[in-house]
């Protein structure tokens, strides 16, 4: 078993590199690319809850559903952060970012927590428990693999070459 987890992790980490060897050139490319970081998050969800096939039928749902509230929920996070960070804000105006801004966080966490308790009949309250901490860990593995890349690309340019 250590050894399949080894081995998907590889896989992962090779799927990730690759994906993130091409040049950004349009926006078919990097919806593309977030395509295939989508599909390295479902094996990874898929590997570390180890689901079944009836599990999957039954999570997956869920899963997708959670997770488009939380995308939109990100979409107005950004609006807020983004009219905040202009400046040229009243008083008023950046009370009411700073207040939307907290609802919307807000609902992030109540997001999270349904997605949890909506997944406990299939998963168990164990392995449900366990979703935030999976996706940390897989966000947290991507923001490596993309500092490593990048560093990557420094040292060639440092170099003038390719890197090894």
């Amino acid at each position: 078993m250590h050894m399949k987890k080894i081995i998907f992790c590889l896989a992962l980490i090779v799927a990730y590199q690759i994906s993130y060897s091409q040049p950004d050139l349009d926006l078919n490319e990097t919806t593309e690319k977030s395509e295939r970081i989508e599909a390295l998050k479902r094996a990874y969800i898929t590997q570390e809850l180890n689901l079944s096939v009836s599990e999957s039928e039954k999570f997956w749902p869920i899963f997708n559903e959670s997770e488009q509230q939380t995308q939109n929920l990100k979409k107005e996070i950004r609006v807020h952060l983004k009219a905040l960070r202009k400046g040229d804000l009243s008083d008023e105006e950046t009370m009411k970012n700073i207040t939307q801004l907290a609802e919307k966080r807000k609902l992030e966490v109540d997001v999270e927590l349904a997605l949890i308790k909506n997944t406990i009949p299939i998963l168990g309250i164990q392995r449900a428990a366990r979703l935030p901490m999976i996706e940390h860990e897989f966000h947290h593995m991507l923001i490596e693999k993309f500092k490593d890349h990048h560093r990557k690309d420094d040292e060639k340019h440092e170099h003038g070459g390719k890197h090894r």
